[in-house]
Order: C-alpha cells, then sequence, then structure tokens
C-alpha cells in the first residue's frame, strides 16, 4: 500500500522546503561574506605579520647601532676629555715657561750672591787680599761646564747647583700661574741653593 501525504501536508513540507531554501540562500550569503573577511582580515594579519617582523628586525638593527653609537661617544668624550686635559696642561706650560724666562739667570743671580757674600765676609776687614772679582770667577765656573768633556768635581757640583736652582725658580712660576700663594721659605729657597752652594769646599776657593 502506498502511503501519500495529505494537501495539507504537503503544503506544509513545501512550505519548509522554501523556508530551508531560504536560510540556505541567507546564510551561503552569509558564509560567502565572511569568507572573504576572513581572507581579507588574514591577509592584513599576514600582512601586519611581515611589517612586524621587518618592524622587529628594525628595531634590534636600531638597538645594535644606538649601543654602538653610545659606545662611540664614550670613547669621543673621553678622547675630547683627555685632550683638553692635554691642552689645558700645555696652556700652563707655556704660562710657566714665560714667567720663567722673565726671571733671573742662574749666573746673574749668583754673581749678585757672591758680591754680597764677599762683602759680607770681608768687607769690614782691613789690608786683606781682595777676592777675584765676581764677573771673573763666573766666566771661570762657566768655562768649567761648557766644556762637555769637562768632569771634574767642580764641574758637576756647579752642574748640580744649576739644575737645584732652575727647579727652585720654576716651581716658584708654577705656584704663581696656579693662583697659589708663594710661601716665604720657597722664595728663599733658590737664594739658600746658592749660598750652600757658594760655601761649598771645592767652591769657595774659587770667589773668596
Amino acid at each position: 500500500m502506498f502511503k501519500i501525504m495529505k494537501e495539507r501536508e504537503v503544503e506544509e513540507v513545501s512550505g519548509k522546503i522554501k523556508e530551508a531554501s531560504k536560510e540556505i540562500d541567507d546564510n551561503t550569503k552569509i558564509n560567502q561574506e565572511k569568507r572573504a573577511e576572513y581572507k581579507s582580515l588574514y591577509e592584513k594579519i599576514s600582512e601586519l605579520e611581515t611589517e612586524l617582523k621587518q618592524a622587529k628586525f628594525d628595531m634590534e638593527k636600531a638597538n645594535k647601532a644606538a649601543t654602538t653609537s653610545a659606545m662611540m661617544i664614550k670613547k669621543l668624550e673621553k678622547f675630547k676629555q683627555d685632550k683638553e686635559v692635554l691642552l689645558k696642561a700645555d696652556e700652563r706650560e707655556k704660562k710657566i715657561l714665560a714667567l720663567y724666562d722673565r726671571q733671573k739667570g742662574f749666573w746673574e743671580t749668583l754673581e749678585s750672591r757672591m758680591k754680597l757674600k764677599q762683602e759680607e765676609l770681608g768687607g769690614d776687614l782691613e789690608g786683606i787680599t781682595e777676592p777675584e772679582a765676581p764677573s771673573l770667577v763666573i766666566k771661570k765656573m762657566q768655562n768649567y761646564v761648557d766644556s762637555p768633556r769637562s768632569f771634574s768635581e767642580q764641574a758637576m757640583i756647579i752642574r748640580d747647583a744649576i739644575g737645584r736652582y732652575q727647579t727652585a725658580i720654576k716651581e716658584i712660576c708654577e705656584f704663581n700661574v696656579d693662583g697659589r700663594n708663594i710661601p716665604a721659605e720657597m722664595k728663599q729657597r733658590r737664594l739658600n741653593i746658592l749660598d750652600a752652594f757658594l760655601m761649598s769646599p771645592r767652591i769657595t776657593g774659587l770667589w773668596n
């Protein structure tokens, strides 16, 4: 026996088919739209990921460059500081030298001290043989040290006195250039060096 639907049932089923067909069409449209949206978003994300990857690469590159430049800056600052210190030291030395060149030299000051010492030791003595003129003694002393082959004890004593006198003068000039107060004992030192030199047993016979 055949089971045949009634007309009302057929209409009801047909209506549901139409509804299902409409929903299929609607969902097909939604599916197509969402697939297109998905594809578009996927492409955008892919582009963003590529950009992000490039951005990370650029960031690492920039960080390395920044680190390198920071090290270079530090190195250059140290170089600059060293050169500034060098220039400042050179400027100071030039000022000291300029002031040093204005001072009386060893021989000139020695001659003055020798005259003073001769007057001090024999100025009030009568009938005593006059000592040799300081200017002549100075020339004699200069002859001792001018010869590069002069290695006598007297020549070495004179050279030592010259070196210590020059050092004492330079120290005074350094204090003045640096703006420091020059102690009296420092000013006296150069004179003490000359007096001690003149009273040296190997030197007194030359001028006394």
